[in-house]
This record gives C-alpha cells, structure tokens and sequence, in this order.
C-alpha cells in the first residue's frame, strides 16, 4: 500500500499529540537576574540540570532562546536505551574495558533516573519498560552484531542473541537489551520543567544568550542575552553544541540530521520492543500510542547537516518503507532532528576548561534521553563537590590525539571546502529570475554570492550565504525550507533568523534587485 507524505503535517508528533493540551508559556528574561545556577538550553539535559539543581536547594534560571522543548528534545524518537546500536565493541577498543563500563552504567543509571523522576513528579508521558533490539538483515554484518554482543555483555548489560525480535520481516541476526525504555519526550520535560517551578527556578522562553563574561565582583559570571543579564556563580552550557567556541566542541564534534515519520493503520502495529538495524540507510522504529490511536514511528535516513540533495525524498524512502513492512495505511506526522556525533563516541560532558564554573554537555550522537540525563547527573555532582565516577569517560577536556586525529583531519578537510566554496554546485542554473516557487539555492549576483529563497507566491527573501558563526558557506534544505550550515550545525530560517546554534547573530538581509 503506498501513500503520499504530502498527506503528513510537517510537526514532530512529540509536540502535536501532547496529554498536555495548553502547555505552559514562560516569559521572556526582562532585565536582571541573580542565582546560584545559570542554565542555557530548557531540552532534557538543561531541564534535568535544572529540576537536580533546583531540588538541592540551588537558585537555578534556565534560559532558551525559542520554547520549552521545542528544540532537538521534541524531535527525537523519545527512546530510552543504553543499546546504542554497535557502539560497544567500538568504546572498549578506543577507551578499554573500564571506560566502556563506565558509559554503559551511567546509561543504565540514566534510565532508572528518569523512571524515578516520572514517578515523583507523576508526570504522565507514557513510560513503558520495553526490550531493545539492533539487527542485520545481511549475513556479512551478522559477525559484528555477534561481536556487540560479547562486548555488551563484558560491560554487564542485560543482553542476549534474539533469533526472533519480532520483526516482519527476516533478520539473519539480532541483538537484545532487556529492561530499556521509551516515553513521549516532550510530556516528560514539560514535567521537568514544572518541577523547576514548583522548586523555585525560573524558566524564561525567547531569550538567546550572547555570551558569557566573569565578573570582578558579586557572582563570578554574566550571561548576556538579548532581553537581560543573568548573574550566576556556575553556567552550565546545555545547547547541544556550545555557542561559545572556547573549548573547541566544533572541531571535536560533526553535526548529522534525521528524518522522521510516525505512521498510523486501521490496526495494531503489533511490535513489542524497539529495534534499529545496523546497515545503512538506517530505520529505527518504535510505537506510540496516545487517544486509543497507535502510531509506528521510524526515523533514519541521516547525513551530515547541510550535506545531501532533493533531502525531502528521504520523507518519502522513510514512508514507504514503513507502508511496505507494517500494517500503517497513512503518513500522519514528519519531522527532522539535528544532533552532534563526538569524534571519538563518547559525549562531552563536564568543564570547560580546567578549572572554570562553566560547564558544558554536548555530543550526544542521537541518545540524548539518556546522555542528556547522564550529563545532568554529572554536572549536579560537579556543582555540589562530589565526585563521578563517571567523570573520567565523559571528561570534556579529554583529547586523544592519536586515536581521534585522523578523523578530526578528516573532517577538517570537508570544512575547509565549505570555507572556500565546496557549494558552488548549489549555484548552477539558478539565478534569481530562473529559482523556481518555493525552493532557495546560493546564487551570484553582481553584489556577490546570496542566499536566494522563493516562496510559492513569487516574492524573494535574500540574505547573506555565510554562516555567522565561522563563516562557512549555508545550503538551503527542501525538506525543511532551512538555510543550512554543514561546517558545525548551525541553521536558519529563510528570513535568515537564527533557529539552531552554535550561531548567535542572524544572517543580514540583502537586495538583490
């Protein structure tokens, strides 16, 4: 059975079919604030720092430069899981057996965290203790799900070879972690955030932090933003990469994007876990149910932020496989996420620098349920002066030269390109008169290079084509009608508004009559 994804409203599912009908609007910051912990970014990690803080008696004040959740957190696939597709083998060959452990258990540790604070908080988002499964449908790659297993199994996860998951559809190798997790993500932080109230934090939506300076006197930092100051004796960084480039996360990290759809049918989807396999392109897939309606939910086709052609087709390869393999009869939802894979796999997590009160979190590498929950777990313990054993794994100013150069050289190579011009295949035929409704695309002009946008009734919106972070080159993406930048993740609306870090200035407008 096929169907059209034109049929789908382009919103995360997470968001539209929330058990809360009228979420809460916080204010806009309005002048100056002064608390023990400033908090930049209200996604999972920055809310779970905040409730943490906030409930060990800590003047907390988060801040998000859109809404509550409404950023990477609200589009996730809301998994809850230490099984972090073949990961394991990998982390003990680059880190060793310890280091390996000490990930897993602070994933198992995240998981029974957020289980602890949806019961305290009795927050009603759909918590349900699921298996996890990854798998091959090809018998050369049955050796490395075999070799995940053994390696899961020496870090002391509840694993074991599943030759059935439950699939329909025949796998030549399966992988299962017992006891794992999934959720409606957006009701669990509009839950956290709540808490945050009823602690005593504040929450202030519309606000974008510009900077952060130490002060001489008072509380030791100033977190600039647009509306107000706030004061705080720690800042901890939670926007998925720091905006501040102190600490080289941009060198250090690749921003990749997913696509999304959630799927309903005339019947049960009738799956019992949820599973992502191992070969590309990737689908991961789970259930949701909400209103007595089930929805299937599969999420994969990713590729480097601001990379790869006519991007709206991967909406349709997601559909149709779904349509194809299950009993969904129509594309209901679509939606697309953007998150950074560290170089070495293992997120970034704690100072940093030596020896500052600005803490960061970042390189989740699309688990940011549970490392974001790990990171908060992490940082409170930094904040109140207790060691982590967890510390040494995560460590934010690690470097492994060695191990991580050749990629970290790599992956300079491709930014260099979009430095000099590696988009000039975007320019092509189009010129403004030729830029067909609806699309953008980087097109010379006799002012210089622009980013030219359409809409569908004609008018033009130009701004400039470098990213204001680092300068790199954007790319317009038509799936999403975005102004991409592939260099460190950074993205725009078409009126050139900043709608994703690490940029913190909007592209200008420009006149190219």
């Amino acid at each position: 059975m096929t169907s059209s994804t034109a049929q789908a409203k382009h919103a995360s599912i997470w968001l539209e079919e929330a058990d809360t009908d009228k979420p809460k609007k916080y204010p806009r910051l309005d002048g100056e604030r002064e608390v023990d912990v400033a908090i930049v970014g209200a996604g999972i990690a920055g809310l779970s720092c905040g409730y943490l803080l906030s409930q060990q008696g800590l003047s907390v004040a988060v801040l998000d430069m859109g809404k509550i959740c409404n950023g990477v957190t609200g589009y996730t696939t809301g998994k809850v899981s230490s099984q972090h597709g073949l990961i394991y083998a990998d982390l003990i060959d680059k880190h060793g057996l310890e280091r390996a452990q000490n990930y897993a258990v602070a994933n198992e540790a995240a998981i029974t965290q957020i289980e602890a604070l949806v019961a305290e908080l009795k927050i009603d988002c759909g918590w349900e203790r699921l298996p996890a499964f990854v798998y091959t449908l090809t018998d050369a790659l049955m050796g490395k799900v075999e070799a995940e297993h053994n390696a899961a199994r020496k870090v002391g996860l509840p694993v074991s070879l599943a030759p059935n998951p439950g699939l329909p559809y025949e796998v030549r190798a399966a992988l299962r972690a017992d006891n794992q997790a999934q959720f409606q993500p957006f009701d669990y932080c509009l839950g956290l955030a709540r808490g945050i109230s009823a602690n005593g934090g504040e929450l202030f939506e519309d606000t974008r932090a510009l900077d952060v300076t130490a002060q001489k006197q008072g509380r030791r930092y100033e977190v600039k933003t647009d509306a107000g100051n706030v004061f705080a004796d720690w800042v901890i960084i939670c926007t998925q990469l720091p905006f501040r480039n102190q600490g080289g996360f941009f060198a250090k990290t690749i921003p990749v994007c997913s696509y999304a759809v959630a799927l309903s049918g005339d019947g049960s989807m009738d799956l019992d876990g949820m599973y992502i396999n191992v070969e590309e392109p990737t689908r991961s897939v789970r259930t949701f149910r909400h209103a007595d309606k089930e929805y299937l939910v599969v999420a994969g086709e990713g590729h480097r932020t601001g990379e790869g052609d006519d991007m709206a087709q991967h909406y349709a390869n997601l559909e149709q496989w779904a349509l194809e393999n299950f009993s969904a009869t129509q594309a209901d939802y679509r939606w697309w996420a953007q998150d950074y894979v560290s170089v070495d796999r293992v997120p970034f997590i704690g100072r940093e620098s030596s020896g500052e009160h600005i803490l960061v979190a970042t390189g989740f590498g699309k688990w940011g349920m549970t490392n974001g929950t790990v990171a908060a777990m992490m940082l409170t313990d930094i904040i109140r002066g207790i060691p982590n054993a967890w510390a040494q794994v995560f460590d934010a100013t690690r470097v492994n030269a060695l191990k991580d150069a050749p990629q970290m050289m790599k992956g300079g190579a491709k930014l260099a390109k979009h430095y000099v011009g590696d988009v000039f295949r975007k320019f092509g035929a189009p010129s403004v008169e030729t830029l067909e409704l609806g699309s953008g695309a980087l097109v010379k002009t006799a002012k210089g290079r622009r980013a030219v946008y359409k809409d569908e009734q004609g008018n033009i919106k130009a701004v400039s084509a470098r990213c204001t972070h680092m300068g790199c080159l954007v790319s317009f993406n038509d799936a999403e009608s975005t102004w991409d930048c592939s260099c460190h993740g950074s993205r725009f609306d078409v009126d050139g508004k900043v709608i994703h870090g690490p940029a913190i200035a909007d592209l200008e407008a420009e006149d190219v009559s």
